[in-house]
């Protein structure tokens, strides 16, 4: 590729970004700007229903259950092994916490995942 083509670093990032902001449905019509995590259990089952939601969903509940692992890693020199999780565990780990918990929310749902995952030490 030539250097008038190349993509520059931060045009790369500019375009990304504009990917993932228009690849996934508006979820401010309930008023949730707090991420996907704040979406209600009763809305989770529409929101997944479609590919974008449900990828949307499954990016947050990851990341959140990752950031989590940073922080005790920090703290207690520990984790919760995520190994093993895959779409269909954890979207299907969510709809039953909501079935049982329809007045939750999904980060609750994600929560009660990650705390049946086992905790491993963390080796330097």
């Amino acid at each position: 590729m030539s250097n008038r083509t190349a993509m520059t670093p931060k045009l790369y990032l500019l375009a990304c970004s504009v990917a993932v902001l228009t690849a996934v449905p508006a979820h401010g019509q309930s008023g949730n700007v707090g991420g996907f995590g704040w979406t209600k259990c009763t809305e989770f089952d529409a929101f997944v229903g479609v590919p974008q939601g449900r990828t949307a969903i499954l990016g947050w509940a990851m990341g959140f259950m990752s950031g989590v692992n940073v922080v005790t890693t920090a703290r207690d020199r520990s984790f919760r092994d995520l190994s093993g999780l895959n779409a269909d565990l954890v979207i299907g780990s969510i709809r039953a916490f909501c079935d049982a918990h329809p007045d939750a929310s999904v980060v609750s749902a994600v929560e009660a995942l990650q705390i049946t995952r086992p905790v491993r030490p963390f080796i330097q």
